[in-house]
């Protein structure tokens, strides 16, 4: 069964935030780095897969912001 996780960008303002939902959604270690390296290699080899990820209520100013 695959696992869902959502990024409920009503709930995140800044990349922090941001990070902070993915420690908590994708169970990562306190070693990790928050940055998009380290959030790539935790989603290449650190997280139990397949998983789908949801990315809801985002606004066109947060698509620039975060991507």
């Amino acid at each position: 069964m695959m696992h869902c996780v959502e990024f409920d960008f009503r709930e995140i303002d800044n990349l922090n935030d941001f990070y902070q939902k993915a420690i908590l959604v994708f169970k990562l270690p306190k070693w990790f780095g928050q940055n998009l390296d380290a959030l790539l290699d935790m989603l290449t080899a650190g997280i139990a897969l397949p998983v789908e990820v949801i990315f809801s209520h985002i606004n066109e100013y947060q698509l620039t912001e975060f991507a």
